[in-house]
Formats: structure tokens, sequence, C-alpha cells
């Protein structure tokens, strides 16, 4: 992945300056933007809402210039559950694929997203119908930028900064796997793991919520959750 240089809004001597965030949990938008200048990555998009927003929002909070972009994987509900979030894996991945890809200059698709089952058993199919997805959307998006190059139209074209090695299936990258089930997301091609409690240990949501903190929406353990779950790392 590309890292940019850090923002302005970043002392050049702080040493936050030097790491880059990754974030799965849609907080409030301009929340997100403004708390976290250094926001790399967000694990969680599913909706052309929430991208809209977040590319207004890219503009407003940190500029237009080529450096500031926020880097975006759509979520994908792989195994069916009607608590987690993330639209089917298909057509609606597809369509908002594309939709980023035309529509949002300041949101750089990076890959697909899915959480595992919660019991970590995390089926085959879980992850091999990820890995489909993607094949699917990089088809979509070759299709758009093949179309752009032998075409005059400025009509849903797809932004000039993706090239068509951006936009091969090898490029889109696949987040998936947490700390009861990456190894076995990582065989089946993981590109992104997010293992925060086999680093850091379990939660205390307990604590978080004396301290002010998210609540809720969380299952057995500090990295499976519903509708957030913890950062990633790569």
């Amino acid at each position: 992945m590309i890292r940019r240089p850090p923002r302005s809004t970043l002392s050049s001597s702080s040493a936050a300056s030097d790491v880059y965030k990754r974030q799965v949990s849609t907080q409030s938008t301009g929340e997100l933007l403004t708390a976290a200048p250094n926001l790399d990555t967000l694990e969680s998009l599913d909706t052309e809402k929430l991208a809209k927003k977040l590319n207004d929002g890219v503009a407003a909070h940190w500029g237009t210039k080529d450096e500031n972009i926020l880097n975006v994987f759509i979520q994908a509900n792989t195994s069916g559950e009607e608590s987690k979030s993330g639209l089917p894996p298909g057509a609606a991945v597809i369509k908002l694929a594309e939709y980023v890809a035309t529509q949002c200059p300041r949101l750089r698709l990076r890959g697909l997203m899915t959480i595992g089952m919660p019991d970590y058993t995390s089926r085959p199919e879980n992850f091999e119908c990820l890995t489909a997805c993607r094949k699917e959307v990089a088809a979509a998006l070759q299709a758009l930028y093949n179309n752009k190059q032998e075409t005059s139209t400025t009509t849903n074209n797809i932004h000039a900064s993706y090239n068509a090695v951006d936009l091969d299936e090898t490029s889109l990258e696949l987040s998936m796997g947490m700390s009861g089930d990456f190894m076995n997301a990582i065989v089946m091609g993981a590109t992104n793991v997010r293992v925060g409690t086999a680093i850091f240990g379990k939660r205390s949501y307990d604590v978080m919520k004396l301290k002010g903190g998210p609540s809720g929406n969380t299952g057995d353990s500090g990295d499976e959750t519903t509708k957030s779950n913890e950062n990633s790392t790569k």
C-alpha cells in the first residue's frame, strides 16, 4: 500500500506522524476525520451515503491535494448474519465499488473486508466468498477503465488516479480474519488480518464505559463485534 506523507496538521517532529491508523468502526464522519488526521484507511464502508460523506469530509477537513486521500475497504457480509453490517456479496458490492471509483475522488478503493463467524470457525466458504467477490469487483472496474480508454465521454468514468494495475484482482486487498481465525484467513488469501485481541488481550468494556468510551455491539471476544470491531494490522 502506498503511504502518503503526514498531513500539514501533524507536527513533523512528532512520533505520531509516522503512525498511520486503520479504522473499522464508522463513527461520526467529522469526528473521524478531525480526531485522527493521520487516518489512513477505513475498513467498513457499506453505503453510498457514507462514501459521499467521507469524500466530502476529506475535501473539507484535509483539503484537495493529491496526497489527501482516504483509503477504503468495502465491507461484505459473507456469513449472512443479520447482526453484522456489510453488503451482500455480488451486485451490491460491485455497485458501491463503481460508485467509489467514479464519484469519490477523495477516496481510494483498496479492497474488501469481511468479519468471520462469531465462534471463529470461519467456514472456508465465508473467506472463499470474499475472494470470489473481489474477482467480480475487479472485472467490473476493469470494464469501466477500458471503457474510459476507448471513449471520450466523462459520464461515470473511473477516476484518473486509477490505472490498470490498481484494478487488477491481485491489487485489491482482502481484509479477513481476526485473532481466532486469522491463520485460516491467511491460507484462504487474506492480505490483512485484525488481531488486536491476540496482541493486547480482551477489551474491558466496563472500564471503557467508565471512561466514556464505546459500549455495546460486541461479541464474546475483544475483537469480534457486530457494527464495529478492532483496528486492523497489516
